[in-house]
């Protein structure tokens, strides 16, 4: 999904997210068009990212009739990703290069009695879940 189709169905949620949106300075992607008219070697090419100095072999167009193309991508600012600004995991990330501290891992969450499919806050007040990243 793309940043703006995602913002957009926040939006429609009721959610006043509003991240800043830019153009990456670093990464390119490989973008096709995801009908039932693409190949099998765009579909495997579609997503693959590149720094903007490499040059992607092989490049769009592969064939005939092909749609694809190297984009530069989309990056959100930090800061500007979650509700809680530069509180939010992804300030945090970018500067620290770990998870703010309302992050438990899921071990610990299963310590304190929570199972999937059940509400964290339930078991484990005012924090987040995380797998391990």
């Amino acid at each position: 999904m793309s940043l703006l189709l995602a913002i957009l169905n926040a939006t429609g949620r009721g959610e006043t997210l509003s991240p800043q949106i830019t153009t990456s300075q670093n990464f390119k992607h490989w973008i096709s068009v995801e009908d039932f008219k693409r190949c099998v070697e765009c579909k495997d090419n579609h997503g693959k990212i590149w720094y903007i100095s490499e040059i992607p072999k092989p490049a769009p167009p592969v064939h005939f009739n092909c749609r694809c193309e190297i984009k530069l991508m989309e990056a959100i600012t930090a800061g500007t990703a979650t509700i809680n600004g530069t509180s939010g995991a992804d300030w945090t990330i970018k500067y620290t290069g770990i998870l703010p501290n309302y992050y438990v891992d899921k071990s610990v969450a299963l310590q304190k009695g929570w199972k999937p499919g059940k509400w964290p806050s339930n078991f484990i007040s005012n924090k987040m879940i995380t797998a391990g990243i």
